[in-house]
């Protein structure tokens, strides 16, 4: 079993809205380790709601901003 850690590439931030004319907010990270099983993993643990718009982003692509 593969270990993931928040640090690693195979964590995703997942981005949704429920309406147009929201923004997109945070709801949440999964792991996984490519961005098929990325998308899968959103719309299964995220499905509380009828989104209308869901954005996965690597972590490892960020950019810091401000780093301690």
């Amino acid at each position: 079993m593969t270990e993931h850690r928040f640090e690693d590439g195979t964590m995703w931030e997942v981005f949704a809205r429920r309406k147009f004319e929201e923004p997109l907010h945070h709801v949440g990270t999964v792991a996984a380790d490519d961005a098929g099983l990325a998308e899968v993993y959103a719309r299964t643990i995220f499905n509380e709601f009828t989104w209308i718009e869901m954005i996965l982003y690597p972590r490892a692509s960020g950019l810091p901003v401000l780093e301690q």
